[in-house]
């Protein structure tokens, strides 16, 4: 159901700048929609579209929305309900050559987009994607740039799929921005994840990019930290959804290249989740192991003195249950 809409207009000086779509899944998001809508609106690059589905708010959400709507501000109910349905629609409903999935709370910078464009533009080709760096702004306001050894060029674009697993870094979803066909190509996001959406879709978009270009650290995206959402969500069946990705991601890198040191990687991966988060349910269980057994792996424990001892003495189960008792 369409909220509103104005016809989109472009002018003279745009005809010749590809159109970027601004996707973005809105639920609650009242304190700070009007912040990104904003940042995203004063965007450098001018040819630009924010496509915003609300995913039935309950508080002001729309109505803070509304007040923006023009000729670049499109808003529209998700017809069904959750956030990767709700991104699927925006996509469905928007124009763009390009596309950027932002999240109705997190912010860019105001060359942002234009630094993504320009790195396509002048060293990618029609099936080349680009991120920027991330920085985290916690609730306190203090905003602070993750460690990381990932920020540079990968050909292809799986390859920065590995390194992401290797350990060099990550990115939320608002750092890339992606050729819209690639997005038709890899099956848009699925609707069956409740944990994990981002990873899982950017792993099919990796692996479907002739290249992953790096924008330059001069702009980046902002990555909003909030207690009580879905990111950072722990029950049953989030816990289920978000190790069930990992198979899937580990197929993709093990059909690009079955390495040891992939290998090992994915499993050090398992392992970190599980130290993370165990004990679970059999069902999740289930998941965790029969996701390894698929791809014919077993998981490696992070080397964790207290842990090296307690699972020496009881085994990984009870030294892991030790552990998250006791908060050691």
């Amino acid at each position: 159901m369409i909220i509103a809409e104005k016809t989109d207009t472009t002018s003279d000086s745009m005809e010749n700048l590809p159109l970027v779509s601004i996707l973005i899944p809105l639920y609650n998001s009242g304190e700070f929609v009007a912040e990104t809508i904003e940042c995203c609106l004063s965007q450098s690059y001018p040819n630009i579209e924010l496509v915003i589905v609300d995913d039935h708010s309950t508080d002001n959400s729309v109505e803070v929305a509304q007040k923006y709507l023009s000729d670049r501000v499109h808003l529209y109910t998700n017809p069904k309900k959750g956030g990767n349905s709700a991104r699927n629609y925006a996509f469905e409903m928007s124009r763009g050559e390009y596309v950027m999935f932002h999240d109705a709370d997190d912010l860019i910078t105001k060359g942002h987009i234009r630094s993504l464009m320009d790195a396509i533009m002048q060293r990618g080709t029609g099936n080349s994607t680009a991120f920027s760096p991330i920085y985290m702004l916690e609730a306190d306001g203090r905003l602070w740039q993750p460690p990381t050894t990932i920020d540079h060029e990968f050909i292809p674009g799986i390859e920065m799929l590995v390194g992401i697993w290797t350990g060099a870094g990550f990115r939320c979803p608002h750092c890339h921005l992606v050729p819209r066909h690639i997005v038709d190509s890899v099956g848009r996001w699925d609707e069956r994840v409740l944990k994990n959406q981002d990873g899982e879709f950017f792993a099919r978009v990796y692996n479907a990019a002739d290249k992953m270009l790096f924008s330059g650290e001069a702009e980046y995206a902002i990555w909003r930290q909030r207690k009580g959402t879905v990111s950072r969500a722990k029950n049953e069946k989030a816990l289920a959804s978000y190790i069930s990705t990992f198979r899937e991601i580990a197929k993709i890198i093990l059909a690009y290249q079955n390495t040891e040191t992939n290998r090992a990687a994915i499993s050090r991966g398992y392992g970190y989740w599980l130290y993370e988060n165990y004990p679970f349910s059999k069902d999740v269980e289930r998941v965790f192991f029969d996701g390894l057994g698929e791809n014919g792996l077993s998981f490696i424990l992070p080397q964790r003195r207290v842990l090296t001892i307690l699972r020496r003495l009881f085994g990984w189960r009870l030294a892991l249950r030790i552990i998250n008792k006791f908060n050691l």
